[in-house]
């Protein structure tokens, strides 16, 4: 797995804390988060169609000179409770004037490893964050 990459889920009060280990969120009282780790993750180049970047030590987005796209795949557990944000957390090792971009895919990926030939389609935006600055820091996409 590429490092440092977390979705974090944020549920309020009246979810029950069950098996899944959940924190209070210092930041907001009264609301709980969950921590998830992907289970799975990997890059894509448009100027490579052929190759695969599974197993890659870092991921990375670029959109010149030519397309490159990252994804990452978490298992979400069933949690009783309402969901009331959601936030990617990475960890940025190079400026980027964009900001982050997260779209959902508009299918699963049907090869294993994925290349940019046969990765699944880019679907609908989920969320769009702030330009990243601060090199080598961690940077957040918020999704309330």
């Amino acid at each position: 797995m590429a490092g440092g990459s977390a979705l974090v889920l944020l549920y309020d009060s009246r979810c029950r804390r069950g098996p899944l280990l959940l924190g209070d969120d210092p930041r907001q009282p009264g609301r709980l988060e969950v921590v998830l780790r992907p289970t799975w993750d990997t890059y894509v180049n448009e100027a490579k169609p052929d190759v695969s970047y599974d197993g890659a030590l870092q991921l990375r987005a670029d959109g010149t000179p030519s397309v490159i796209r990252s994804y990452l795949r978490f298992d979400v557990p069933n949690v009783n409770g309402r969901l009331v944000g959601v936030r990617l957390r990475l960890f940025a090792n190079a400026a980027d004037r964009n900001g982050i971009v997260v779209a959902k895919t508009s299918g699963v990926a049907t090869a294993d490893p994925i290349t940019w030939q046969t990765a699944p389609p880019v679907g609908e935006l989920i969320g769009k964050g702030e330009p990243v600055e601060r090199i080598n820091g961690w940077k957040s996409t918020w999704r309330p």
